[in-house]
This record gives C-alpha cells, structure tokens and sequence, in this order.
C-alpha cells in the first residue's frame, strides 16, 4: 500500500526471496499468523518487477502491483473474485475500468494454474446452513456487533505488539489466539493478519451461536451458521473492507445460503468499527510512520466539476398558475418524479411532487378548478447553483435528499436545469475513464526514446520541464490554452526532494505548478514555438 500511494508502485525485487523465506520459517514454526499477507507482498512485488523490467511507469505500475496482489490471494484462497476485490478495495482503493480490467484477468489466470495443481476444492469443506427465521436477522446483528469489538481488540493488540514487544495485549482477559498472534508479530514474525481474523470470527460466532440454541432453540440455526458469518465479520472489522469480507466467505465455502445474514453482520461490524477508529488494521502503521495511504490520491474526482457541467436543461416546468388538469397531463410525459414550478419570468417557486398530485386528486372534481401549481408548490431548501462542485452536491443527495435537485440561477433566480443523482453517478464513471485514458497517454509519453508522440500531421505530444515563470501558480491563472495554444494533460511530479520516482497529478482547477514538474502536453508546433520563449 506504501509503494502504491509514494513511489508510483516501485517495489524491490528482492521483497519476492526475502519474503517467502521469512514467511516460510515463521508459519512452518508455528508461528500464529496468516499467509495472506505475504503472498501480497510476494504478488505485488512480482508485478513491480515485472512493471520495471518493462519499463512501465506511474498508474501502469501501481496497476501491476494490484495484479500481483490479486493473484496472489485468488491462488492461495482459490478465491477468484475476492482476490480481485481484495486488490481494488484494500491495495489500491480504486475501482477505474483501466485497472478493473487487467487485474480480474490476472486472479482468475492465477486461480486456473493454482487449480491445476492444488485441485479445484473450496478452503473449508462445511456443510449447508440457512437462515431457519426472520428473527434470527436481530441475532446476527448482535454478532456484527460482537465482531466489531473483537476487530478492535485484534487491531489493538497487534499493534501495541508491534510497537513494542511484551505487550502484546490490552488486559489478561484477551483471547489466547489474539496473545499467540501478537507475540507473533511483535518478535518480528512474518505472517498476516487476515486468517487469525478468521479463526477469531469463527470462535465469536460459534459462541454466539451456541448461546442462541439454547436460549431460542426453535428459531436458530446451528452453532456453525454463525462461526461463517462471524468470520466475515471479524475480517470486514479488522479490514474496512466489506465486500471483500463477504465474497471471501462465499470462496472459501462454496456456501451462498448465507448471504442476508452475512451482509447485516459485515455491514454492522464495518461500521462499528469506523465509527470508532477510522483506520483499517492494515493502515494504522503506516500513519504512526507519518504516511497516509491516501495523500495524493484523488479520492472524490467530484471535485474537479460542478453542476453546470452535467445539468440536464431540458426541465419539466409548470407555471404557477396551471390548473391541476395541466399538471396531471405534464406529469405524464416525464419521467421524473417532480414539477418545477416558475413565476412569468422564470423565477424558480417550488416544486411539486407525486405524492403532493396524487394526494390533490382525492377531491380532483371538486379542485379542478380552482387548485393551480403555485399552490401546491412547496418551499424548496435544496436547491444549488451551476457553479456548485459535484462533491459538494453528492453531500446533499447523502443527507436523503430527492433524487433531484432544482438548478437556480443564484443573481436572478430563474431555474437554470435540474441535476440528478443520475447525473453524478455520469460524470463520475466518465471522469474516472478520462483520467484512466490521460495517464495512459502520459505513461506513452514518457516511455518513447524522443519523449514525444505524433498525433496527426501538424500535432503532436510532448513532455517538458515546467517553466520557471510558471511555478507557483494555478493552472486557471495561467491560461495555457487560450495563451498559447497547447493541452496540459497530467503533472508528473516528484515523490520527494531526494527521489527519482514521480507521482501523477490529473491537473485541475486548484492544481498549482512547482519546480521540478514535467508536463506532458498536447499541441501544435507553432504553439509549442511560442511556448518555449519562455
């Protein structure tokens, strides 16, 4: 995860020998840790060496380090999919099509060659469960909750183990698995976290499960329904990775009778446990080494747009003074669920919804008269601007808001479109594809021998040392386009004073240029003329 978000997927080759020898001694030992974690760091390291040996370089490399994550779970786990999800969720934390791609292809090629010579049987052989009544479903929620307290006791002790070694847990009463674990790690054992969850789930739920036959030995299932369910959730506690946790659980057992209960429990414990330590078992090291995951990452592409942007125009509007008959006719040939109501002049008044139509039409012969828009028209308090950005607008559609929301012109007042959630859900799969697609075409860039690449007779791509007069200041300030007649696509900036790698910036509008940066750029040969005067 390290090498993922700093030094652009750079991962030494080495990793591969030293790794498997620790990890051999420590679990053959009996050592009380999982194999998942090595393989991880055996796979990813696989796919960086590889990703270096080729040449390739930023959202490429970090690419095939998520591949050889995922191969390495779905191998070991013969867990296809969860390896996937495994990679996508937890290593990388992002679901864009460029890498969704590739690293579905190299699980299932590891799981194919993993079958071939372990053979094609799930983890643990149990046998069927189901869920025996509705009110088993309160039970299980109490498990999730259970199963929360036991992640944190797990990301607790293990980590006070490896912070210091001798207190490897916080009172006497801590499970012994959780004790073996810990001193485990806390000796400098190589091994993951990931399995012990898994035993310690199967223990709270087992647990749970027999308290539950013999308080309501009619309505439950057997003791082993819960130690599956238990399992996932310990693990989407420790992890903060639900549909990971579940689609393990369906690997690993070839049981699918589960699902209901598994997702309640997973759900509950997820939330639990974030609710009380954000970090994930897997990322709080990394934070009381100062590093974070996540600083670099665009994490909410939404930013980078606003409203204008994706509104729809074409808006189902009434006037305020249409008779209901009008209404019922304009409901009819829309799809949306509201009416937006307008004075003569356009000046946004409300909105009308179905339930506020269809509870008019109780007495429709008595009020087909006299009931126009602007009565029912209701106060709207959600309404945005074109210039509010996405993310901004994805807060409010969070806070149960409508499915859409009424566009107003904030200096006049007139209704400018309506935007939707649909609208968002758009523009946000296209913006992750464009910038799939631009550092695609900036890893092109930096990998041809002349660092430029045609693109027709007169254009052409090419990556420069950003200007010195240019340092310091916001890419809309500068103006490149208008000025000069060329594209910025993407900041290739360096990942520290000291370092050669470099991380890829997708400029946006708070992008601010600094020394050092190089800028692929699209654009004439005139324009890259005019530029180099500078």
């Amino acid at each position: 995860m390290e090498a993922v978000a700093l030094p652009s997927g750079v991962m030494r080759p080495r990793v591969v020998v030293v790794k498997t020898l620790a990890s051999a001694l420590t679990i053959g030992s009996g050592g009380s840790v999982g194999r998942e974690g090595p393989i991880v760091q055996i796979g990813a390291a696989l796919g960086s060496t590889i990703g270096q040996w080729l040449k390739v370089s930023g959202r490429r490399l970090r690419t095939l380090v998520g591949c050889g994550a995922a191969a390495g779970i779905a191998a070991t786990f013969n867990a296809p999919v969860a390896g996937a999800i495994f990679s996508l969720e937890v290593i990388l934390g992002d679901l864009g099509v460029s890498r969704f791609s590739p690293i579905v292809v190299s699980s299932g090629l590891a799981t194919v060659v993993s079958r071939h010579f372990l053979g094609n049987t799930p983890a643990f052989d149990v046998p069927p469960h189901g869920l025996v009544s509705v009110w088993e479903l309160g039970i299980y929620g109490v498990l999730g909750v259970a199963a929360a307290g036991v992640a944190l006791a797990v990301r607790r002790s293990t980590s006070r183990s490896r912070v210091g070694w001798g207190s490897p847990c916080s009172s006497p009463s801590s499970l012994v698995k959780l004790l073996a674990t810990s001193i485990t790690l806390g000796s400098g054992g190589s091994g993951g976290v990931f399995a012990p969850s898994l035993f310690l789930g199967a223990m709270t739920g087992g647990a749970i499960g027999v308290l539950a036959n013999l308080w309501f030995p009619g309505v439950t299932a057997g003791s082993g329904a819960y130690a599956l369910v238990g399992m996932g959730a310990v693990v989407a506690g420790t992890t903060h990775a639900p549909i990971t946790a579940i689609l393990i659980i369906f690997e690993l057992t070839s049981d699918y009778t589960l699902l209901l209960p598994l997702m309640a429990s997973v759900i509950i414990a997820t939330g639990v446990t974030r609710a009380v330590r954000p970090d994930s078992i897997y990322t709080l090291n990394l934070l009381r080494r100062g590093v974070d995951v996540f600083k670099g990452r665009e994490l909410n592409v939404l930013k980078a747009l606003t409203v204008d942007g994706v509104m729809s125009r074409d808006v189902p509007r009434v006037g305020e003074g249409e008779p209901l008959a009008r209404m019922i006719d304009a409901m009819s040939e829309t799809r949306s669920q509201s009416l937006y109501v307008t004075d003569d002049d356009g000046h946004y008044v409300g909105r009308v919804d179905v339930p506020d139509i269809r509870a008019a039409l109780v007495d429709a012969e008595a009020l087909s008269g006299l009931v126009v828009a602007g009565d029912l028209a209701r106060e709207d308090g959600t309404i945005v601007a074109p210039g509010e950005r996405l993310d901004i607008v994805m807060r409010i559609f969070a806070g149960h808001a409508p499915n859409e929301l009424a566009v107003v012109e904030p200096q006049t007042g007139r209704l400018a479109g309506v935007v939707g959630r649909r609208h968002l859900l758009d523009a946000y799969n296209h913006e992750l594809l464009e910038r799939d697609m631009v550092s695609g075409m900036g890893d092109a860039v930096a990998s041809a021998e002349s660092h430029q690449v045609q693109l027709g007779s007169d254009s052409r791509m090419i990556e420069v040392d950003a200007p010195g007069p240019f340092t310091g200041y916001a890419l809309p300030e500068l103006d490149v386009r208008s000025r000069y007649g060329v594209q910025i696509l993407l900041v290739r900036r360096p990942a520290g004073p000291d370092s050669e790698d470099r991380i890829e910036v997708v400029p946006g509008p708070d992008t601010v240029l600094r020394r050092g940066d190089r800028l692929p750029v699209v654009g004439t040969d005139k324009a890259f003329a005019a530029l180099s005067r500078w």
